[in-house]
């Protein structure tokens, strides 16, 4: 092909698609980012495909994130340095490829001197049952990626043990870049695992919602009702130093895969999202932004050029609770397929 996965599709949305919610000054950065990415990734992987993180409390602001289904290499080429080869050599070496399969997301977020690599977010199989083994390979791999001396039972595995336990092993486990060697686990939830959710959040962030005039039974109440339309996720961050979690914690209400949203759903989600205290400015920001784009908020856009498809897709919400702030961002999903090489799925 004479354009590549990445590239052809950042092209098609910052040319078409995003053309008016992406800040003409970020085109080049993203377009710069992707090129690379293409390099290092090659067309091997049908399914590569990009994900844009809008944020409402900075002006134009867009994170981007890559899929992939395969061994990431060194990626240390350019202006894009990072470690995480550190993570695929650890996996490797154990023997771990079922544990932890070839599916990745790659996220980058945005900086005025351009985009930085943040972190890896990793697969888990939610199969495996054996939570101990895995609380403790990630203390391992913790130790390791600050370049500490091995853990020699330093981080004691029991809080995580006893997190695996209530609510099952994570669907993903961001392995984070920036700040302190964070270990980022993305649940999600079921009927079964929502029933600890309150406990869960008092126990852990209570102060956490106190600064922010929050109520645990306000968000379960939220959670289960989204619960009603699609999937909801939790998405907590693990600072191994201290074995403890740190003062945020993230909800994801996913957009059902299977068909879109109605009016009524697409208002209990803004309702839910105010519900939250998320500030009114942010939550009509996102409404005015998507409603930019050619689809609307719910519903997906395919375009057919030269015998490939591309398509772009609403596919989640998330609310953060941070110490000093709650916010709201909108995530996209954009990828490309070949008619000639690929069947539509």
């Amino acid at each position: 092909m004479a354009t590549r996965v990445l590239g052809a599709t950042m092209n098609w949305l910052l040319h078409g698609q995003c053309q008016s919610i992406i800040d003409a000054k970020l085109d080049c950065s993203l377009s710069d980012l992707t090129a690379f990415l293409d390099c290092q990734l090659g067309d091997s992987d049908n399914n590569l495909c990009i994900g844009l993180e809008l944020h409402y409390d900075r002006a134009n602001h867009v994170d981007l994130s890559i899929y992939c289904g395969q061994p990431i290499p060194s990626l240390s080429a350019g202006k894009y340095p990072q470690r995480l080869g550190l993570w695929q050599t650890f996996v490797n070496q154990r023997g771990l490829a079922r544990l932890f399969p070839q599916k990745f997301w790659l996220e980058y977020d945005y900086y005025p001197s351009g985009y930085q690599l943040s972190g890896l977010f990793q697969r888990c199989n939610e199969d495996c049952r054996d939570i101990t083994k895995v609380a403790i390979l990630l203390a391992e791999y913790s130790s390791l990626a600050r370049g500490d001396k091995p853990c020699n039972g330093s981080v004691q595995p029991e809080w995580l043990q006893q997190l695996f336990a209530d609510f099952g092993l994570p669907q993903w486990i961001g392995l984070m870049e920036r700040g302190q060697g964070l270990i980022k686990f993305v649940f999600a939830l079921n009927p079964v695992t929502v029933r600890k959710l309150k406990h869960f959040i008092d126990d852990n962030f209570g102060t956490l919602l106190i600064a922010l005039g929050l109520d645990s039974s306000i968000i379960y109440d939220a959670v289960e009702l989204w619960l009603r339309i699609a999937t909801v996720r939790i998405s907590i961050d693990y600072d191994p130093r201290s074995n403890a979690l740190a003062d945020r914690l993230c909800f994801e209400l996913m957009i059902p895969s299977d068909r879109i949203l109605n009016e009524s759903e697409l208002c209990t989600l803004r309702q839910i999202e105010l519900n939250f205290k998320a500030s009114t400015e942010q939550v009509i920001r996102s409404i005015s932004i998507l409603q930019k784009l050619p689809y609307f908020a719910t519903q997906p856009a395919f375009n057919l050029i030269d015998q490939e498809l591309f398509m772009l897709a609403f596919n989640h919400a998330k609310i953060c609770l941070n110490m000093n702030a709650i916010t709201v961002k909108d995530y996209l999903l954009a990828k490309r397929e070949s008619l000639s090489n690929t069947a539509i799925k």
